[in-house]
């Protein structure tokens, strides 16, 4: 890089140095760079190298993202361009996103723009710089993290790429330990290397994942200061640049598709201004690369697709002389023919332990999924099955992460998540999710690593298979708080909770499970709850949720019924206050279920205290018009103050307010939600103050 990058890069070594020696994380002998890591080969596509007018070698890095409007750029640090100090902005810079470097490799051009607070002779706080494209590859841009991310969800090691110096002709990439951040800065040392001259500008990645928190900027080549983009002002300053430029602008986004084989799936986008070109493109390697769709420049493409095609995701691309812009990639899913009558039955059991990778030694890391075997086991049949019921406890994690769950080889994009954690928290939730490949299905956790034990609690039947129950959707109704006077739930004293012939649940015994939510909060310590049937308790001690003191957990739980019509709930230590909502019932009428590979369909909307937030759910991301119930995996982020959710069917909220989610600020919590829809939608309500909630749909319920 030029001389006054390089001094930037090195810049304030002593600094930064002498704070990593106060705190004991400073080694004698610095670990490798980049330059000495390991090849990135195709592991991250959309990482370029950046060349100065005229330049055979790459003095500078960057990463292509997407704007919160949906345009493109590479987004970089601003003393690579500029030197220290130069114009707000300009052209000549060539950008390559090859893995290894030819003389043929293509190159971009574009306008750059500098971040308008950049002063590098006061401060490196706005060191940001855009390259606004007039042509792209056609590869899937990264994502910036949402606004303080590494608040929220703290990760102690990340992946940092680069083209590094002295240049050896390809992208390198390593681990980087995280000891410290602040609202500017992350603070790293080496994990498997580091990043040096020649990196800057280069992402901090969030491992398996292209989520962006921040940039490699300055700092030594064995300590690093990176500049976080999980904040407001880099969102904004990608929104701006690209502006500036007149790229085109993502006005709608095509959802994903769940459809059965030979039925047509439609995907819709537009974009302003209204002369761009539009040029739909497909992926078959789960987003990695994409190819042109000859002839699909439509603003609504149809696809007719095989069994095969599943998992394929879907992408348009708008151009014009200034810019691009993409949109997020629309997976499509390809389901046996639902049918009427006999699929989607469900089919309860008597918890049973499934997985436990603490047995093993064997903990779920993010270098590779997991796959896990759910036929043939815990009283699951070895056919027959569309998806399982799975309790998922994630059990004192060392680092913050999410767990992901999926049917194999049919990967969610955007990513979506099940569990959330901070470090050294247990959590546990509920999931259904069908059944991939080879029986099995997927675990996938943004963890370095993390212990996962998994509960079968019931499942639900194919086509082929022509028993089980049916489910009758209800407005939430809470029928038991043993904080009114009725004593808490101890340890060694299992409280009966009746359900049939209460809360709108029928008193018939084909009742044979009930959905509930579950909330627990007083714990004095660590420890446990579970919901099992009178008289049935399971063989070995599963668990619905887990605490620590002071905490509050909401869970859903699916509740097979007793002989008698009850459940019982008990706590392995001390004692709780514990409130159940009733959601439904499964009985011999009702509504089947219908899986969905997991889709997102609301990502942060703001729900306020005082103000009801309508979400429509029926008639897109797979879910049809008619559909009388919705399996939603909830999560909130962002409380401004200690807070519960509830979820209802829109125009119909609960006569005495009940909770899915229980949140403080700086949480990430999830739950699994059924929620009835009223006019097609449901209806989200915080108790105060204001919080942001992710949405992601797992299926349908319906009477046909």
């Amino acid at each position: 890089m030029t001389s006054a990058a390089t001094a930037l890069r090195r810049g304030r070594r002593g600094l930064l140095a002498a704070a990593l020696l106060a705190v004991g994380v400073l080694t004698a002998t610095p670990a490798a760079a980049i330059t000495g890591g390991g090849p990135d080969g195709t592991g991250h596509p959309y990482v370029a190298m950046l060349f100065a007018p005229g330049a055979s070698a790459p003095s500078c890095s960057g990463v292509l993202v997407r704007a919160d409007n949906g345009a493109v750029a590479v987004l970089t640090a601003a003393h690579c361009l500029t030197g220290g100090a130069g114009p707000a902005t300009g052209r000549g810079w060539q950008v390559e996103f090859s893995a290894v470097h030819t003389a043929s490799s293509p190159r971009y051009t574009g306008t750059y723009y500098i971040a308008a607070g950049y002063q590098p002779s006061v401060s490196h706080a706005h060191d940001l710089a855009a390259i606004v494209l007039t042509a792209g590859p056609a590869i899937q841009p990264a994502e910036l993290g949402a606004p303080a991310r590494e608040d929220n969800q703290p990760d102690s090691v990340l992946t940092v790429v680069g083209a590094g110096q002295p240049f050896v002709g390809q992208r390198r990439s390593a681990t980087e330990r995280v000891v410290g951040r602040d609202g500017t800065w992350l603070y790293l040392v080496p994990g498997s290397g580091n990043s040096c001259d020649g990196d800057s500008g280069g992402p901090d990645l969030v491992p398996a994942t292209r989520v962006v928190v921040a940039l490699t900027d300055q700092g030594s080549c064995s300590t690093d200061q990176d500049l976080r983009v999980d904040t407001d002002e880099a969102h904004q300053f990608l929104v701006s640049a690209t502006q500036a430029a007149g790229a085109p602008v993502v006005t709608r986004q095509p959802a994903g598709q769940s459809v059965p084989a030979g039925q047509p799936a439609q995907f819709s986008a537009a974009a302003t201004p209204a002369g761009a070109a539009l040029q739909w493109q497909v992926s078959a390697d789960g987003g990695t690369s994409f190819a042109d769709l000859a002839g699909q420049r439509g603003g609504t493409l149809s696809v007719t697709p095989t069994a095969e095609q599943s998992g394929a995701q879907y992408r348009a691309v708008f151009t014009d002389p200034i810019g691009m812009a993409t949109t997020a990639p629309a997976t499509l899913t390809v389901t046996a023919d639902p049918g009427s009558g006999t699929a989607g039955l469900y089919h309860p059991l008597l918890p049973s332990r499934i997985l436990d990778t603490r047995l093993a030694h064997a903990p779920v890391t993010a270098a590779a999924d997991r796959r896990v075997p759910v036929l043939g086991v815990g009283g699951v049949p070895t056919s027959g099955v569309a998806a399982v019921v799975l309790g998922a406890v994630v059990a004192l994690p060392a680092s913050a992460g999410d767990l992901e769950i999926f049917p194999t080889g049919l990967r969610p994009s955007p990513r979506t998540s099940n569990l959330n954690w901070p470090a050294r928290r247990t959590v546990a939730n509920l999931v259904t999710v069908p059944v991939g490949a080879g029986g099995t299905v997927a675990l996938s956790t943004s963890a370095p690593s993390t212990d996962v034990a998994l509960d079968v609690v019931g499942w639900y039947g194919d086509s082929s298979n022509h028993g089980g129950a049916r489910y009758t959707p209800l407005t939430p109704n809470r029928i038991l708080d043993t904080g009114d006077g009725s004593g808490n739930v101890a340890a060694g004293a299992d409280r009966r909770v009746v359900l049939r012939g209460v809360a709108g649940v029928p008193a018939s015994s084909d009742v044979t499970a009930v959905a509930l939510n579950l909330t627990v909060l007083g714990a004095q310590g660590p420890t446990d709850v579970e919901v099992y049937p009178t008289g049935a308790p399971p063989r070995a001690r599963t668990s619905n949720t887990n605490l620590v003191a002071g905490q509050t957990a909401s869970v859903a739980v699916v509740a097979t019924l007793g002989a008698d019509g009850s459940v019982q709930v008990s706590v392995a230590r001390g004692t709780v206050r514990a409130l159940v909502d009733v959601v439904g019932y499964y009985s011999a009428t009702g509504d089947r279920f219908v899986p969905l590979a997991p889709v997102r369909v609301v990502d942060r909307t703001p729900v306020r205290g005082g103000s009801d937030q309508r979400v429509a759910l029926a008639g897109s991301n797979g879910v049809p018009a008619d559909a009388d119930a919705v399996l939603l995996n909830l999560t909130g982020v962002g409380a401004s103050r200690d807070l519960d959710v509830q979820i209802f069917p829109a125009g119909d909220p609960p006569a005495r307010r009940t909770s899915v989610l229980n949140l403080r600020p700086g949480q990430a919590i999830p739950n699994l939600v059924v929620t009835r829809l009223g006019a097609g939608a449901a209806g989200l309500s915080a108790s105060i103050g204001e919080v942001r909630l992710i949405l992601d749909a797992l299926g349908y319920f319906t009477s046909r």
